[in-house]
């Protein structure tokens, strides 16, 4: 659909960037643009197809919207910054990047003879789970420009969605939180939700120094990996992502979260455990 667009009639992208200028000066959008149809993906086709857990929810967004949303996103995209420890959805960074750091950061104090706790946390659907209020008071803290907090504000106010099975649709229903599937501002947006997670648990300055740099947290996406030499400390920086995680409506999976020691030839065995209450 994107290359019909791209090589219609020059008349097409005159009404096109009127239709993008009327959005943003009267801060609405057609209802077209606004709803999504979730299609439901089996993962195993040889498991129970009656658990909810077995699908994996596909969204389906107008071409429309999507070309309005690369709009507000190269809009936007200077005040859309993340510390560098964040390393999902930004240009010329990558999970292997991620895993590189981490790894030789162990490597570094192993070698040195201190050990490296890290435990690797799991926030559960955590897109669906962002709440908007907080989403758009972090826009305007960064001084996100009005017309597209006041636009995007409307937009997730009004938006609906719709199930999809064979041939059959559900009635369209409201979404009250999280970020809209399937479309492309969605990650960004994410990233600024969780960026203050990672200012918090930097100021803590506790954690692997290398020189005057310190690490003690890597992000890749909603994936969080905290790691300190010293395991009271480390337990402080997982206190910093529970209390976030419950003021922001973020749940932590237990069965997916591991805890990990890079141990060091000279350390002991035992290790103090770790607190996890009420994830």
């Amino acid at each position: 659909m994107f290359m019909h667009l791209l090589y219609a009639e020059e008349s097409l992208r005159f009404f096109l960037s009127e239709l993008v200028d009327m959005c943003i000066v009267h801060r609405d959008i057609p209802n077209s643009c606004s709803n999504t149809t979730i299609v439901p993906i089996c993962k195993n086709k040889n498991g129970n197809m009656s658990d909810t857990s077995n699908y994996r929810p596909v969204a389906v967004a107008s071409v429309v919207s999507k070309l309005l949303e690369h709009f507000i996103l190269s809009s936007i995209s200077p005040f859309l910054g993340t510390t560098g420890n964040q390393f999902g959805f930004k240009a010329g960074h990558s999970t292997d990047q991620c895993t590189f750091l981490l790894k030789q950061t162990a490597s570094c104090f192993v070698t040195h003879g201190s050990s490296v706790h890290a435990v690797f946390l799991d926030a559960s659907k955590s897109f669906d789970r962002v709440l908007h209020m907080d989403l758009f008071e972090k826009q305007i803290q960064r001084k996100v420009p009005m017309c597209f907090v006041r636009l995007l504000k409307h937009w997730y106010k009004e938006q609906k969605r719709q199930i999809k099975w064979g041939k059959h649709f559900s009635e369209p229903f409201h979404v009250s939180n999280g970020v809209r599937q399937g479309v492309v501002l969605s990650p960004y947006l994410f990233a600024v939700y969780l960026n203050d997670l990672s200012k918090e648990s930097k100021s803590i300055r506790a954690g692997c120094y290398i020189g005057e740099v310190l690490l003690n947290h890597l992000m890749l996406a909603d994936d969080i990996c905290v790691f300190c030499p010293s395991v009271s400390w480390l337990q402080r920086i997982l206190d910093v992502c529970q209390a976030y995680a419950k003021s922001h409506g973020i749940i932590f999976n237990c069965n997916n979260t591991v805890c990990m020691t890079f141990k060091a030839k000279s350390a002991k065995s035992t290790v103090t455990p770790l607190l996890t209450r009420g994830w």
